[in-house]
């Protein structure tokens, strides 16, 4: 890949060139902190220097960051990277107590823009490969409940999801003494998992938890063991650093910031990319057999559900609402009272009235609840 980024990338050439080094001159993994980390800010403003030359534009898509952090940022990615990453969805599928493709699996998930876009050809699939998706941004006591009795109607073997929507389900699943028949597993994903939420998940479905980590920039970066012993780094698709603030390497069980560089993407290679997340490496390798290195959970970002008179909302709603707009660059939602809501944004060039009331309504429709909503750009 750093061969690759010297040859065909503009970005990544001028970097390397900068340094006296080429794609070659990197003989060790250490060796990769010779270069600057790739921030969200650089990305967002290099998106043409980032782009490989030697890559069609028919094989090429784009895509997002979830602005989880606050800040949305574009990106590029192949047809061969969707492959590797559905590749690797299916693997950790298949780790979750030997789940296979045909066998019924249930998604909790969604954004707006992925449920506007729902087509014949996506509803084709599901119903011929046994899956089926429900929609996870409103989390009243109404939605779970109906969530909870489809999925005791639809009997999958595996659920995978938010892990506050997971959570959500499953304590209603505790409290009510309801049983999913035939349910092996659950793979919670998208936000930290605590230990609370984990019991809770165990005791309301009856069944192991298998936890997932990645990002929209990386696919899948680590899975929980079959044998629980630890996450294994998905080795194959992306190489992860552990760093202390001083950019030296953590010692295994020492938490540092995770930095990645994807392995997939030829479109546009992400080497050494800054994330805000927090983890530690572990020793050894996964006792399993499969031989893939280890790290802790992640340890910070975690995010709150929101409350309305209405019920929980999850916060993902609002990463995925705030991206559709271009000229937003960050973005922070304050909740001080049941009924109200405070948006604040980072948006240089303004917006516009129009603007201005889309946001309104979209959060009004994806929340269920008509908040009392002050907007400050």
């Amino acid at each position: 890949m750093l061969v690759w980024a010297y040859e065909t990338v503009p970005y990544y050439r001028a970097l390397m060139q900068h340094r006296g080094l080429t794609g070659r001159s990197f003989t060790h993994p250490d060796m990769l902190r010779r270069l600057p980390k790739l921030t969200r800010p650089i990305l967002r403003s290099s998106q043409d220097a980032l782009r490989s030359t030697a890559i069609a534009s028919d094989h090429i898509h784009d895509n997002f960051s979830s602005g989880s952090t606050g800040l949305r940022a574009a990106f590029k990615q192949d047809v061969d990277h969707k492959l590797w990453a559905r590749a690797h969805q299916l693997r950790a599928y298949g780790w979750c107590e030997g789940w296979t493709v045909g066998e019924p699996f249930a998604l909790i998930w969604g954004n707006p823009v992925y449920w506007q876009k729902a087509n014949l050809h996506r509803r084709v699939v599901n119903a011929l490969s046994n899956r089926v998706e429900l929609n996870a941004f409103r989390l009243g006591a109404a939605e779970i409940a109906d969530m909870l009795a489809r999925l005791v109607r639809l009997r999958p073997r595996l659920i995978s999801g938010y892990s506050t929507a997971l959570y959500l389900i499953a304590r209603l699943a505790r409290d009510t003494a309801t049983r999913i028949p035939e349910l092996r597993a659950v793979q919670p994903t998208a936000e930290p998992l605590t230990e609370e939420m984990r019991q809770t998940l165990m005791d309301g479905f009856g069944c192991p938890v298998f936890d997932k980590y990645g990002s929209r920039e990386t696919n899948i970066v680590a899975h929980e063991s079959p044998a629980h012993a630890g996450m294994c780094i998905q080795s194959e698709n992306v190489f992860v650093e552990f760093l202390r603030p001083d950019d030296t390497p953590c010692a295994p069980g020492e938490t540092g910031t995770l930095v990645f560089t994807t392995l997939n993407n030829l479109a546009m290679p992400l080497i050494r990319y800054q994330s805000s997340d927090l983890a530690a490496p572990l020793p050894g390798r996964c006792p399993s057999g499969r031989g893939l290195p280890l790290m802790t959970p992640v340890r910070g970002r975690q995010q709150d559900v929101l409350s309305t008179p209405d019920g929980e909302v999850h916060p993902q709603v609002f990463s995925n609402i705030f991206m559709r707009f271009v000229e937003i660059e960050w973005f922070q939602v304050v909740q001080e009272r049941m009924d109200t809501l405070h948006v604040r944004v980072v948006a240089p060039s303004g917006l516009s009235d129009a603007v201005r009331e889309e946001i309104r309504a979209l959060v009004t429709q994806h929340t269920g609840y008509p908040s009392a909503l002050s907007l400050s750009c």
